[in-house]
């Protein structure tokens, strides 16, 4: 027998022939949307078995508190998406789930009223994040905004977008310890 070489253009033939479907048989995907809670009240405390939901902030102007599950109740990979879908001057506050348990992360901020772009970032000793949309150069979190916190272990990795009503987004800082 021995090794037979064939040709570059049989091999083309060869590689172009290839069928490129999948059978499945009467399989079938599920599960495939986004679970996804409107919060609408305050205070929302969120629980490990909320992990991979899409939350839709739509309380108005009313301040409105979301409070993250405790890290010693989770295992790395929990994950929450946020939306603004008001434009809420009164803030929605994501805070840590216990204390000692920090946000740290990065986001870049996009001005509505003026054109420029910026970026803020947390690493040290902030629990807190707080999403405004008043036309103020320090707040950010209009409608538009995206924000993904994922449990890392030890802390809450957090990125995403803000939309800031200011004109000076480099002046945004959405971080505290509180």
């Amino acid at each position: 027998m021995g090794s037979k070489r064939i040709g570059l253009a049989r091999m083309e033939a060869l590689v172009e022939n290839l069928k490129r479907e999948l059978s499945m048989g009467n399989a079938s995907f599920s599960g495939l949307n986004e679970k996804l809670n409107s919060v609408v009240s305050t205070p929302v405390s969120l629980l490990a078995a909320d992990s991979g939901t899409t939350f839709l902030l739509n309380n108005g102007t009313t301040a409105t508190t979301i409070n993250l599950p405790a890290g010693s109740t989770l295992t790395a990979g929990c994950y929450f998406k946020f939306v603004p879908l008001s434009d809420n001057t009164n803030g929605y506050i994501i805070k840590r789930g216990t204390d000692g348990e920090l946000l740290k992360g990065r986001f870049s901020v996009v001005s509505t009223t003026d054109n420029k772009t910026s970026s803020c970032e947390s690493f040290a000793t902030n629990d807190t994040l707080t999403l405004d949309a008043t036309a103020d150069n320090t707040v950010a979190g209009a409608i538009g905004s995206v924000i993904n916190c994922y449990w890392d272990g030890s802390a809450w990795l957090v990125w995403g977008n803000l939309i800031s009503k200011g004109t000076a987004p480099s002046s945004v800082a959405p971080f505290s310890n509180t």
